[in-house]
């Protein structure tokens, strides 16, 4: 099995990977289950009430996903800040909060055996990420950080950066 799979990748130079769910896990955590009010409360959120928060992010990501499946807005989807004043309208000096609440949980955790794999591939591949986010890259870039892949990519590509979903 490891050998039939070396002798596959050692057929490509160049590896592209998505993120979640292939290193990437826990993420895109937007199911009725999520508890966004106390991730507000976690980085300091104090104004809105425990009914805003959840009816803003959840508002934002609805709109945002009725976006994401319109092949209209493949080509011009709106960034993170549009979908919470287009869809969400929420205090603006909340937005900042809002926003780094949507991240964490649109954002997982690299776990370390993947993290590892891609260190050992990138010594022998170059490898690319193409990968689809609405958040802001920062926190994906801070946890590729945390778990020692910051510089295993050769390429990144981020839809967040461009407005535009991947196909």
């Amino acid at each position: 099995c490891c050998q039939t799979m070396k002798r596959l990748l050692d057929k490509f130079p160049i590896l592209l990977f998505d993120m979640g769910g292939t290193f990437v896990f826990d993420c895109d955590k937007f199911g009725p289950g999520e508890d966004f009010y106390q991730t507000y409360c976690s980085i300091g959120g104090k104004r809105l009430s425990s009914q805003e928060v959840p009816h803003l992010i959840r508002a934002c990501f609805d709109g945002m996903m009725r976006d994401y499946n319109n092949s209209d807005c493949y080509d011009n989807f709106p960034t993170l800040t549009e979908g919470f004043q287009r869809y969400a309208s929420p205090p603006k000096d909340e937005l900042p909060l809002l926003e780094k609440v949507f991240a964490i949980h649109e954002f997982g955790t690299v776990l370390k055996p993947y993290a590892e794999l891609l260190c050992r591939l990138a010594h022998t591949h170059r490898l690319g990420l193409v990968s689809n986010i609405w958040s802001p890259k920062q926190l994906c870039l801070n946890e590729f950080e945390r778990a020692g892949i910051g510089k295993v990519f050769s390429h990144r590509v981020f839809s967040s950066d461009f407005r535009r979903i991947k196909p």
